[in-house]
């Protein structure tokens, strides 16, 4: 059943009602964010995926994402979710990398031939993502 159903409400408003909640509890990481476009200064393709819906998606993908990587691919747009194969698989064919030459950012550990590392904070991420590209 339709959340609009549930709470008779209007789809809109509870379209309105869930961005607004989003926004109120979502602090941007604005030192990571440089540090990686800096990276994309550099010569680094870049690309997201993420698994939302479409009423996460435009809070937690703003605009400025498709505008500052090279490719995205977002699960509600064609519904690819991680850990699906064929999720990863179109963002390396949109980016035009290779798994072996990529690394993958996430919580979680699902690489499918890729680098990964798995993000906890900003001083490990930088310590790490180091490493990785220097090699």
């Amino acid at each position: 059943m339709l959340y609009s159903q549930v709470l008779s409400v209007p789809g809109k408003k509870v379209e309105e009602l869930f961005e607004n909640l989003y926004a109120k509890n979502v602090i941007e990481n604005e030192i990571l964010y440089k540090f990686i476009l800096d990276l994309k200064v550099k010569g680094y393709v870049l690309g997201v995926l993420s698994t939302q819906f479409h009423l996460s998606k435009n809070v937690l993908i703003p605009k400025k994402y498709y505008r500052d990587f090279d490719a995205l691919e977002i699960s509600c747009d064609d519904g690819l979710k991680k850990p699906d194969k064929k999720c990863f698989m179109s963002i390396l064919e949109k980016l035009k990398v290779k798994p072996e030459d990529s690394v993958f950012i996430d919580d979680k550990q699902e690489n499918l031939g890729m680098k990964s590392l798995i993000f906890k904070n900003n001083e490990q991420f930088f310590e790490e993502i180091k490493k990785l590209i220097s090699h």
